[in-house]
């Protein structure tokens, strides 16, 4: 079988210098590299302490992307996964039954393909065939980029979706008392050290307000990104200061601290203190998730 790596997240932008700008100068991301063509192509690669890429896509837009932008405006487009090789990946995922975006073809550093999940989500498939330049990976950075979440209206089927084409594993399952939940889903490469980057998916009943506007103005999507910080009180000051746009305070629940801001595209970023390493190591190994709360018996 396959293994399918986590690689990162499509975000289309209206200003690419505006967002590189929030992202480099706000949360301190490093630029790990630049494709620029006029008229062709402006693509930019960023990091911060974990193995996850953003992947800033300026105008002019493909056709797809084009539609997609009119519909939902600037901020993220798609998830993408690395492969040893695309072709043999586009076999596998073709005869899974996968709706096909667009075929095997080449360009700039990578051979990719695209298609979609089964909440409608464009996955692009990549195999490098010049290395990227890797993100510095170290826990010393202020804001760890550590996951990027999948809004879906039923996180069970979207569990297994992950699981049986891809070989994703849950690592960690906060279930609500009325049945919804979040959990994070690891690559088959995840290690909680060099590899610590996930999947989250959120579904429903939803819990919090923003939730609901989701849901209500898209259903499904790419909803937020999120990051690890060592004090969420002090990153969320210290992200306002820089000149973040202000919109959840910190606040405490599911067991954690968390706040939030929002991006240059007004596009939501969670801040929130780190899920115990050691836990989510020893999920992964077990192939039990870890869940720190379980639904009260009715």
């Amino acid at each position: 079988m396959i293994k399918y790596k986590l690689h990162h997240i499509g975000i289309l932008c209206e200003d690419t210098t505006a967002v590189s700008n929030f992202y480099t100068n706000v949360l301190h991301h490093e630029i790990c590299a630049k494709f620029y063509n006029r008229g062709e192509y402006d693509l930019t690669f960023l990091g911060s302490g974990s193995e996850l890429y953003l992947e800033l896509i300026g105008r002019p837009f493909s056709d797809g992307e084009q539609a997609y932008f009119e519909q939902r405006g600037p901020g993220f487009h798609h998830l993408a996964f690395e492969v040893e090789n695309a072709d043999a990946a586009f076999k596998e995922l073709k005869s899974k039954g996968l709706k096909v975006a667009w075929e095997p073809d080449d360009f700039l550093f990578v051979r990719h393909f695209g298609v979609f999940d089964d909440s409608g989500i464009l996955i692009e498939i990549l195999e490098e065939k010049e290395p990227l330049a890797k993100p510095h990976q170290t826990e010393s950075v202020e804001f760890l980029l550590h996951h990027f979440d999948i809004f879906s209206d039923d996180w069970q089927r979207t569990k297994q979706f992950y699981s049986n084409v891809f070989g994703f594993q849950s690592v960690f399952e906060y279930i609500y008392d009325q049945g919804g939940a979040f959990i994070y889903l690891a690559d088959p490469y995840f290690d909680g050290n060099q590899r610590q980057a996930v999947i989250e998916v959120i579904g429903p009943p939803y819990e919090e307000p923003r939730e609901f506007d989701f849901a209500k103005r898209f259903g499904t999507g790419m909803d937020h990104i999120g990051y690890e910080v060592k004090d969420v009180q002090q990153a969320y000051a210290s992200a306002i200061q820089r000149g973040s746009i202000e919109f959840v305070k910190p606040y405490a629940d599911y067991g954690t601290e968390m706040c939030w801001i929002q991006d240059a595209n007004g596009s939501d970023l969670e801040l929130m203190l780190p899920v115990p390493k050691k836990k989510l190591q020893a999920a992964f190994e077990s192939k039990r998730p870890y869940q720190p709360h379980n639904p009260t018996p009715k």
